[in-house]
């Protein structure tokens, strides 16, 4: 529909719809230009950008960051699973996330996640209502619990999220306290995942407590943890309504177990 679309663009019935399209007028900038258009923004659909199993280089993630400098209004939500890129273009992608107008989704899954990444993540995880990250996803990132601990602690400091998951992020004990303070805090926040993270009883005495007071969650996913057995998270968990609390027992590391 796109090509169509850009092939018939000069007709005068189309002119104010180009207008309104950022895509569209991506194709025309192009055109004048005289420079081939990025075919990665061609997979934007309802301003949204899924990039699953997409190979993406250095080169690629420069564009995405220009492109999104350039149309501020291109997307509001991203996916990248799959990617292999290093943590700085990773980092360019985020850079560019910072210059739309309004982020509301990012997903990220098994792509490597470090410093300078969380450096560009930063600035959009403290945008507040009405422009407010929404939903954030951090799956199977390759990470470690000191890059995990700024995540935390950035939340901790405001977190205007509806939904979050922390899947096998490393969560350390700092990591634990910081959660805690962010579901006490949240005031948005109905969906918290933190699958995967091989908690042991010895984690989870605070977390229990703050989850019984809370009653703003809709759904908690706890799976493949090793906490299960810990009496008063049993105990939390048999009081739980099973639409609410995902808590599968056997830890399974296939990707497509992980990554919904």
């Amino acid at each position: 529909m796109f090509f169509d679309l850009c092939k018939n663009s000069q007709k005068p019935k189309l002119e104010a719809h180009s207008k309104m399209n950022y895509l569209l007028k991506y194709h025309h900038d192009c055109m004048r230009e005289k420079v081939v258009p990025l075919p990665i923004l061609f997979k934007v659909r309802n301003k949204r950008l899924a990039l699953k199993g997409y190979r993406l280089n250095e080169g690629l993630c420069e564009s995405l960051k220009h492109a999104f400098a350039i149309y501020p209004e291109l997307l509001t939500g991203i996916t990248l699973h799959d990617n292999g890129i290093a943590d700085q273009d990773l980092g360019k992608i985020f850079q560019g996330l910072g210059s739309l107008e309004i982020v509301k989704e990012i997903s990220v899954a098994n792509n490597i996640f470090q410093f300078e990444a969380f450096e560009h993540l930063r600035p959009i995880l403290h945008r507040v209502v009405p422009h407010n990250l929404e939903e954030l996803r951090l799956i199977s990132i390759r990470t470690g619990p000191l890059v995990t601990g700024q995540i935390t602690r950035a939340l901790a400091e405001g977190c205007h999220l509806r939904k979050l998951s922390l899947v096998n992020a490393h969560l350390s004990d700092t990591n634990m306290r910081e959660l805690c303070d962010i579901i006490k805090h949240a005031r948005f926040l109905v969906e918290l995942d933190i699958s995967a993270n091989k908690m042991t009883p010895q984690r989870m005495l605070d977390l229990t407590r703050v989850l019984a007071a809370n009653r703003q969650l809709n759904i908690i996913n706890l799976s493949w943890n090793f906490f299960t057995q810990y009496l008063p998270m049993r105990d939390y968990i048999q009081g739980v309504d099973g639409e609410l609390l995902h808590n599968e027992q056997e830890y399974v590391p296939e990707k497509d177990k992980i990554i919904n």
